[in-house]
């Protein structure tokens, strides 16, 4: 599968489309100005579900997507080409514009770039990713002396 890359020519602000190897992944339902790359295989629109998405990791059949808006992590099924699904977005008030994704097993890091918190989320079961933990990584208001 090739790389991610993002296409959003002539769209509305709002608009994200993302190409997933061979696929459109929106959350507007507007149509792209140009034709997507050769070969398109599938699209996948979500208004909800895929707004904020700026970045695609893939592990195997699955898709995740960090969404900056939303407050949400999206995964998608992507072991069927011609058909990629939504399988399932964990959502949590502390994920602030999800800014950073790593993954281990089934066990994801989410980074918080407003509010400096690191989400550890369970998705063992990608129909229903948990939170384990939520951590904070810096406090906004430390001061250091100085001599």
């Amino acid at each position: 599968m090739q790389n991610a890359g993002s296409y959003a020519h002539n769209l509305p602000f709002t608009a994200c489309i993302v190409f997933l190897g061979a696929y459109l992944i929106s959350h507007a339902g507007n149509a792209v100005a140009q034709s997507p790359p050769d070969p398109f295989v599938g699209r996948l629109v979500d208004p909800v579900l895929l707004r904020g998405v700026e970045d695609v990791h893939i592990v195997g059949d699955y898709a995740y997507l960090p969404c900056r808006e939303g407050e949400r992590l999206t995964i998608c099924s992507i072991g069927e080409p011609a058909n990629p699904t939504v399988i399932s977005s964990f959502t949590h008030p502390e994920l602030k514009h999800a800014a950073g994704f790593a993954i281990h097993d089934d066990t994801i890091y989410l980074a918080s770039q407003s509010n400096q918190r690191l989400l550890v989320v369970d998705a063992a079961d990608k129909s229903a990713p948990r939170l384990l933990r939520s951590l904070t990584t810096a406090h906004a208001r430390t001061t250091r002396s100085h001599p």
